[in-house]
C-alpha cells in the first residue's frame, strides 16, 4: 500500500502543477525599514558586574570589538570578548581561556566535549614555536533587553565551576595530593 500512496500523491502534484504547490501572494515590502536599536548590555554594565562579583577586571581593549581580561586568582585568568556590539552595546559575549602545557592533548580536549555540556574545548597543535599543544575552553552567552546585568549569574557561575575543572584535567592544574593514616 505505500506505494499505492506515493503514487497517489506524486499524481497530484503532477495535476495540480508546481505552481499551485508552491504559490504565495507577492507582498509589498515596506517604504523604509526603521533601525533597529542596539540590542543587549553595555561593556561598562557588564565589566561593573564582574567587579562587583569580586573579579578583577583589565581595561576594556580592542576598539569596535571590546574585550577584557578577568583574573579569577593569581594563576588563572579568562577573557571576556563582547560580539555584536552597537556603539559600546552588546548582544552577545564569549568567555574563554587557554592552557598550554605537556599534557594537553587532542584526546583529552575530545573526552571534555563527549562528557561535558555548555562549553565547547578545542585543541591547538604545537605550531609557531610553541613545543606543547593548547586546549581553548570557550563558553557564548546571548545578552537580552531589560534584564541588566543579573542575567549574567548563571552564565559565569557554569564558566567559574568548569573553569577550574578545565585547568585540572587539561594538566594545568595538578591535583591536591592526598593524605592516608
Amino acid at each position: 500500500m505505500p506505494s499505492a500512496f506515493s503514487a497517489l500523491t506524486f499524481a497530484v502534484i503532477l495535476a495540480t502543477g508546481p505552481t499551485a504547490v508552491l504559490a504565495q501572494t507577492p507582498v509589498q515590502a515596506p517604504a523604509s525599514t526603521p533601525a533597529a536599536a542596539a540590542t543587549g548590555l553595555p561593556v561598562a554594565a557588564v565589566v561593573d558586574w564582574l567587579k562587583a562579583q569580586g573579579l578583577t577586571v583589565g581595561e576594556v581593549q580592542g576598539g569596535d570589538a571590546p574585550y577584557v581580561q578577568v583574573r579569577e586568582s593569581a594563576d588563572l585568568a579568562w577573557t571576556v570578548t563582547f560580539n555584536s556590539c552597537e556603539n559600546q552595546v552588546c548582544g552577545d559575549l564569549q568567555l574563554g581561556a587557554g592552557f598550554s602545557n605537556p599534557q594537553v592533548t587532542l584526546e583529552k580536549v575530545n573526552a571534555w566535549n563527549a562528557e561535558r555540556r555548555f562549553t565547547k574545548a578545542f585543541y591547538e597543535a604545537p605550531s609557531n614555536g610553541r613545543a606543547d599543544g593548547a586546549a581553548i575552553l570557550q563558553q557564548d552567552v546571548v545578552l537580552l533587553n531589560g534584564i541588566g546585568p543579573s542575567q549574567l549569574t548563571d552564565n559565569v557561575a557554569i564558566w567559574r565551576s568548569l573553569l577550574p575543572a578545565f585547568a585540572l584535567h587539561v594538566g594545568y592544574f595538578v591535583p591536591n595530593a592526598t593524605t592516608t593514616n
